[in-house]
């Protein structure tokens, strides 16, 4: 079973979107507890392993084994609710998804400060809580935003972005044109938004500290930042799933700094925004959905 057979393939994505469609919600999630209670017993599975593997750098060496098997249990749980919820409220249509999302009021200043100067900046978050149905009503405001989605994405993540083509988020998958577009994006006040969580490789060059592990982050985000002189601004898509709602907080603004190496610039910048993710996931583990591997010792 490959990492992505659960949750990263289309056939999964698209049962999901047609359970989405013709199933009662509290009758979905109900569902999706028991499968994803019965798929956690599977302890010789890959994915469990790698989201195990993760989480354990992330509570730290000193905690037992049982509150680490209990995290991912609940990461997985979380997830089936959230995504089933994202694929049944697409279902019903955009305006339902916009319907479970609320703005804190620091993340509609901090948007509409820069949309009423005529000012963009890049939005980054974590793979943490339903961060597609913050893209979602984030792109229903009337502000230009674009998500950058991953680049060479597998069959499932091509199926999540069907989806949010669906729910009417405007997307473009990481490439030269896509970055050309972005800065053009940028420079003329719009918004763009990706996560910065998942490496890029995790024995490249130049690394970054993640959770005081070298690993290879993506740190495109920063160099549209310091091209376009834009900040970037954090932001968590927060689940509460006894409410089944969604609090997006914008939690810091990161301007960025200059050392005249720039070089020295990107990885400085990347890496102070880097520790804010790791206090956003550290204060909800079990709402990380990471199912790659962050770092090389987890990969084996």
């Amino acid at each position: 079973m490959k990492l992505q057979d659960l949750l990263n393939t289309a056939g999964a994505l698209r049962f999901g979107l047609w359970l989405g469609r013709v199933i009662p919600l509290r009758l979905g999630l109900a569902l999706s507890d028991l499968i994803t209670g019965f798929f956690v017993r599977r302890s010789d599975s890959p994915l469990l392993k790698t989201v195990s593997g993760n989480l354990r750098v992330v509570l730290g060496p000193d905690v037992p084994e049982e509150q680490v098997m209990r995290t991912t249990g609940a990461v997985f749980r979380n997830a089936g609710r959230m995504y089933f919820n994202f694929f049944h409220s697409v279902g019903k249509g955009t305006e339902s998804v916009v319907d479970q999302v609320t703005f804190s009021s620091q993340t509609n200043y901090h948007l509409w400060e820069r949309a009423e100067a005529g000012q963009g900046a890049v939005v980054v978050g974590a793979h943490l809580g339903p961060f597609d149905m913050a893209a979602v009503a984030l792109s229903q405001m009337d502000i230009p935003v674009k998500v950058l989605a991953w680049a060479d994405p597998t069959r499932g993540y091509q199926v999540q972005n069907e989806l949010r083509s669906i729910a009417k988020v405007q997307w473009m998958t990481i490439g030269t044109k896509a970055l050309r577009d972005a800065i053009r994006l940028l420079r003329n006040g719009g918004f763009a938004m990706t996560a910065v969580d998942r490496p890029v490789s995790i024995d490249r060059e130049e690394q970054l500290l993640f959770f005081g592990r070298p690993t290879g982050m993506p740190v495109g985000h920063v160099r549209l930042a310091l091209q376009t002189n834009v900040p970037v601004l954090v932001v968590a898509a927060e689940y509460f799933p006894d409410r089944n709602h969604v609090m997006v907080h914008i939690v810091k603004r990161v301007d960025m700094e200059h050392t005249g190496d720039k070089r020295e610039d990107i990885r400085r910048n990347a890496q102070r925004i880097l520790t804010i993710i790791e206090s956003l996931i550290i204060a909800r583990p079990e709402q990380w959905m990471m199912y790659f591997p962050v770092w090389e010792d987890v990969a084996d």
